[in-house]
């Protein structure tokens, strides 16, 4: 450790002596992870017909090209030398199995090592998409030619005893309750978006959210009507899915995403109604894998300097190290200088310093004062005599207050997008 101080000026000298002895502990301390991380990522099962040594070998395989496409949150992972290697291989990175009979049918769980993925992805500098990922709202709502614009209800047993909805062996939709259909959309999106690890938030439909948003806004993408019936969920995305079957049986659904206020529309079709689900969270996953995703390199460029205010309890300063150095996209972060309430810190990155923004957004533990390139400084931003500035919430967001800290915020202005998806076609 190099240029540790805390200066006698600013804190008694007994205080100085305790802080410098704890500092030196505190760089010492193993990183941890502060974000919750998504549950089973290095895991799958596998339906097989028999616990033999080949079929069990083949499912191995099967597993880990899935647990690729999750840690890396991309299907063209897969196209990478190194992972068709990986597959090839893919009993060496096994760390347990075991069979279990659901329904008359065997299935095989199988565990790889984190470690030896984690360190696949690290050797052939391939994408990872780090465990602590943005959770998703999703809304839906579906046009159909003959009985109009409906919200998609989430399936319960109450619903599917009662006459709900579903979709027929032809592939058309059966429905009878008037404004709301209920087919299971809900679970064929759970289920495309746990084979990518993407965590998904399901509305309540409940009363509150049907007067807040119905059908016909939820359609026109009326934001502030999404964003007031989205709010109570304090989800990090919000995703509508706008779902319409052509007069030739083609499914159509057109996707509409709000995250960190910046909006992605994009369309997916399909003959298949699950294929349409499924090409339309794989593009989701996509996007989010391109913002977060850290790929490990030799360090070439020089180390990054930050100053973190906000810091005023001895633990914080444990809690601000332990949650740099948690951040996947860290790959060292060194304690330099402690000033009153502020921490002066050196970084090293997997990425760039806009990874690390994201990352720290989605976190919401700590923000940035003052960007990069935003100074009047002579030195360059990120410079052991210019540092970023970040500020320690370690509490997070006030939950009575709204997502930048206010307590009144004005209503978003009331926006409008033309319905892009032909019906009856």
């Amino acid at each position: 450790m190099r240029n540790l101080f805390v200066s006698n000026d600013v804190f008694p000298r007994g205080v100085a002596v305790y802080l410098r002895r704890m500092a030196v502990l505190l760089c010492m301390l193993p990183s941890l992870a502060m974000a919750v991380p998504v549950k089973d990522l290095y895991q799958a099962d596998i339906a097989v017909n028999d616990r033999g040594t080949q079929t069990r070998q083949q499912a191995t395989a099967e597993a880990l090209r899935r647990v690729l496409i999750k840690v890396a949150g991309r299907d063209d992972i897969l196209a990478q030398p190194a992972a068709n290697e990986a597959l090839r291989r893919a009993s060496s990175y096994l760390q347990e199995y075991s069979y279990r009979d659901i329904d008359s049918q065997t299935h095989l769980s199988v565990r790889f090592s984190p470690e030896a993925v984690r360190r696949l992805f690290q050797n052939s500098g391939l994408p990872m998409w780090p465990a602590n990922r943005p959770q998703v709202l999703v809304w839906l709502v579906m046009n159909d030619y003959q009985t109009g614009k409906q919200l998609v209800m989430p399936n319960t047993e109450a619903q599917g005893g009662n006459g709900a909805p579903s979709v027929s062996a032809s592939g058309s939709l059966n429905t009878n309750n008037g404004g709301q259909v209920s087919p299971n959309f809900y679970g064929l999106l759970q289920d495309a978006a746990a084979h990518r690890a993407l965590p998904m938030t399901l509305p309540l439909m409940d009363l509150e959210d049907q007067l807040r948003l119905d059908a016909n806004a939820l359609w026109s993408l009326e934001e502030s009507a999404i964003l007031s019936a989205s709010d109570r969920y304090n989800a990090d995305a919000i995703l509508v899915g706008r779902v319409t079957q052509t007069s030739r049986g083609e499914w159509r659904v057109g996707w509409w995403l709000n995250h960190n206020s910046r909006f992605e529309v994009f369309d997916s079709q399909s003959m298949q109604f699950d294929r349409a689900i499924n090409d339309g969270i794989k593009g989701i996953t996509e996007y989010f894998s391109g913002i977060y995703a850290v790929v490990s390199s030799p360090m070439t460029s020089e180390a990054l300097h930050i100053q973190v205010s906000g810091v005023d309890r001895f633990g914080e300063y444990v809690g601000v190290i332990e949650y740099l150095r948690g951040l996947a996209v860290v790959s060292q972060a060194q304690l330099q200088v402690i000033r009153e309430d502020s921490l002066l810190i050196t970084l090293a990155l997997n990425g760039d310093v806009a990874v690390l923004e994201d990352a720290m957004s989605l976190d919401k533990r700590m923000e940035a004062v003052r960007r990069l390139g935003v100074t009047n400084s002579v030195a360059p931003v990120g410079s052991g005599e210019n540092p970023m500035q970040f500020r320690w919430i370690h509490r997070g967001i006030d939950q009575n207050k709204g997502k930048n800290g206010s307590e009144d915020q004005p209503e978003p202005k009331r926006r409008t997008y033309d319905p892009v998806i032909p019906v009856g076609e």
